[in-house]
């Protein structure tokens, strides 16, 4: 085979090779936007292992906790466009509904990370966490390391 063939051999492959990476579709970032209802919360591994807790939605979640009885209605998650978050808890204990929020703000790059802040996210104290979103289910990890020390898994779907 003469040069000329080997070299045109050559360039065509790379060429080819070339056509065929620039084609190639980038990973594009996953955002979590919207409202998750939880089926699924564990808050385990607490410094006070009286925290830990693990509660099924789809199953009855009423449990014993210091002697009243809890009934988990529902959890949400709200995230909107700015940045900020909203827990919402509803339960029911020894008859009385309750709703604890909590509200802050948060940062992804849409990479399947997230921090959860304080503040602004402008200091350095906040919950890191990691997140999978398969069409409209949340699956959603962080520690906490402010109080108390608990392992988080909160798993949802778009409501």
């Amino acid at each position: 085979m003469s040069s000329m063939n080997q070299k045109y051999i050559f360039l065509s492959l790379l060429a080819g090779l070339v056509y065929i990476t620039s084609c190639t579709k980038e990973a594009q970032p996953i955002f979590i936007t919207g409202t998750w209802e939880a089926y699924y919360y564990e808050k385990v591994e607490c410094e006070d292992s009286i925290s830990d807790i693990k509660i099924d939605f789809t199953l009855d979640s009423t449990y014993s906790i210091n002697g009243k009885e809890v009934k988990f209605l529902s959890y949400s998650l709200d995230f909107d466009d700015s940045g900020n978050y909203t827990f919402m808890l509803s339960k029911n204990v020894d008859g009385k509904d309750t709703l604890e929020t909590e509200s802050g703000n948060y940062l992804s790059s849409g990479f399947n990370d997230i921090n959860f802040c304080l503040s602004d996210c402008k200091d350095s104290l906040y919950n890191s966490g990691i997140f999978v979103r398969t069409s409209n289910q949340l699956d959603l990890t962080w520690q906490d390391t402010f109080d108390i020390n608990c392992g988080f898994l909160f798993q949802a779907r778009l409501k």
